[in-house]
């Protein structure tokens, strides 16, 4: 069996459990389908209130409603410990008459993403703009990206070891597929401005929070920051990468050579025809001057 390679969450100091109040209605469609849904646990043995039939549908439209976007309070996380406190009905459902539309007001505890002003995240630099620097959360880090950062000392500080990848799964999903955006103003930045026109796509960076947009039930955060420090240098990494790989090449680029030279003065050993000797050694030497 492999063993999963360690991952680190960077966002653990900024998410928050919060309570929260929502209204949700359920259509026709919706209540027929509860009483079906009713119906058919009682032949199956397993006995339900229609109330708690509703709740369950209830909680159902909330989720799809809240989960993965963003609220007054910030992001919604996807995660399993989600739960509703308090569900109340606008008004009272005859089972027998359900042809309008029922309003719940519920009451609920989730796990949100909600940066602070002033505190320190992990960003990756995507692209470069008239306004200064476009990056995106970096939520989460590998183990190769730490130890090639030199901050192995330091994981206690900033990252937590991912150890529920159930829990954590859906949150890393989310965020890969729907990525926090963020700015860092060149107007912030006239103190090192010449430090941030060193970035470039593909680095990794910390940075401190300065500000942040919420659009209500939209997927999309956006984080206005500060450069603090270079945590990764990708560019380094692809360079040293290159740098090897021209290296391999030009070892047997030299072995080739090498091997042409060997060929031709062995021809001559073997008592081939001048003309032919002279052409094999005058090609093989003109290759290593090359």
């Amino acid at each position: 069996m492999l063993r999963r390679q360690p991952v680190y969450s960077t966002i653990e100091n900024s998410i928050k459990i919060v309570e929260n109040s929502s209204r949700t209605a359920l259509g026709p469609k919706d209540l027929n389908e509860c009483i079906f849904e009713k119906y058919r646990h009682a032949r199956n043995g397993t006995h339900l209130t229609f109330a708690s039939v509703l709740e369950d549908r209830t909680w159902s439209h909330l989720k799809g409603d809240i989960e993965g976007k963003c609220l007054s309070n910030g992001l919604v996380l996807k995660t399993r410990d989600v739960r509703p406190i308090h569900t109340k009905t606008a008004f009272t459902v005859i089972p027998e008459h359900l042809n309008g539309t029922m309003v719940n007001t519920v009451k609920y505890r989730v796990s949100v993403y909600s940066p602070e002003k002033e505190e320190r995240i992990l960003l990756k630099v995507t692209s470069k703009c008239n306004l200064g620097i476009e990056a995106t959360l970096h939520a989460y880090v590998t183990a190769e990206e730490i130890a090639a950062a030199g901050v192995c000392d330091q994981i206690d500080l900033f990252f937590k070891v991912v150890e529920d990848y159930d829990k954590y799964g859906p949150i890393m999903a989310q965020f890969r597929k729907h990525p926090v955006q963020a700015l860092l103003p060149l107007q912030l930045h006239m103190h090192c401005i010449a430090s941030i026109k060193t970035l470039e796509e593909g680095d990794i960076i910390f940075a401190t929070v300065k500000g942040k947009k919420i659009e209500m039930y939209e997927q999309d955060m956006s984080i206005v920051a500060v450069l603090d420090s270079i945590f990764l240098k990708k560019n380094e990494a692809i360079v040293g990468d290159e740098e090897g790989e021209s290296n391999t090449k030009h070892g047997d680029s030299e072995n080739s050579q090498v091997d042409d030279l060997g060929m031709a003065l062995n021809k001559i050993s073997l008592g081939d025809s001048e003309n032919s000797q002279v052409d094999d050694l005058g090609i093989a030497l003109n290759k290593i001057s090359l």
